[in-house]
């Protein structure tokens, strides 16, 4: 997807969902990129995956903590992540 692309996806999104429901959508897509380079670091030990996973869990623990106001996404978020990324 190029720049406009983008923009014009955001124009859309933003009239079409909360705040909230972006940032919980976000939070789920770091989530899983968080996985999946934990899966990338088990299967060839190279530290770069297991630095990106960080970063990317970090990102997603941030964006749930936007996505409500009783914590009940960020818990999810958490829980599935270590269910996934025992680490």
């Amino acid at each position: 997807m190029n720049k406009a692309e983008l923009l014009e996806a955001a124009r859309a999104e933003i009239l079409e969902k909360t705040h909230e429901q972006i940032e919980e959508e976000t939070a789920w897509r770091w989530a899983a990129r968080a996985v999946a380079c934990f899966e990338a670091y088990e299967d060839s030990h190279e530290e770069s995956w297991a630095s990106a996973y960080e970063d990317y869990r970090h990102e997603a623990i941030e964006h749930a903590a936007f996505a409500d106001r009783d914590g009940s996404v960020i818990q999810s978020v958490r829980a599935w992540i270590k269910r996934h990324a025992p680490h």
